[in-house]
């Protein structure tokens, strides 16, 4: 009798704990700091909240326990949307920043749509780093039909592969980013 009130009283403990993970409130995402937040340890599919979309290539998540982070997406770059931040020559041969500016715009709105206060998985690569520079995570964005949203963004013409990084779809991504060149999808056809 003894080791059935035992069970009840650690499966009680058990209830309580998961409860207070699954049901507690979201904390105030700018204030969470990554040392404090979620840290992934494999590239399993994570599920996360939108809160926000910060432009075409970021936005913030929220996790099952409450905390948010600041996602950029695995491998793409998009436009900056404001002019003065683009470069030029970092789309191909593109110069008009103008045009860069627009398609920035647009590729946060497109994103926006897709995405903002939605369920999606992150999914994080196992030879490209946790984190980035300024410590934003960093993963491919997979809505919940399956779709690889990350890769839709170049397959449109609304992001250039980010060569600079390491990741293992690189190659599947510059045959999108061709093909969407050739086609003159996005901005390779508005802006060069």
């Amino acid at each position: 009798m003894k080791d059935k009130r035992q069970i009840v009283l650690l499966l009680s403990i058990i209830i309580v704990v998961v409860s207070g993970c699954i049901f507690s409130q979201p904390s105030d995402y700018s204030s969470t700091s990554p040392s404090q937040s979620f840290t992934p340890t494999n590239s399993s599919w994570v599920p996360a909240y939108v809160t926000r979309v910060v432009d075409g290539d970021t936005a913030w998540v929220r996790f099952s326990n409450g905390t948010e982070e600041k996602v950029r997406f695995l491998g793409v770059d998009t436009p900056e949307t404001e002019e003065e931040r683009n470069r030029p020559y970092e789309y191909g041969n593109i110069t008009d920043l103008r045009c860069l500016k627009v398609w920035g715009l647009r590729a946060k709105q497109f994103t926006k749509d897709a995405i903002e206060h939605k369920n999606v998985y992150l999914v994080f690569d196992p030879i490209s780093p946790r984190r980035g520079y300024y410590g934003r995570l960093l993963a491919y964005v997979y809505l919940t039909n399956g779709t690889d949203f990350t890769a839709e963004l170049i397959k449109r013409g609304y992001a250039r592969v980010y060569v600079e990084g390491t990741f293992e779809k690189k190659e599947e991504y510059l045959r999108y980013q061709q093909e969407a060149m050739e086609n003159g999808l996005g901005l390779w056809g508005a802006c060069g």
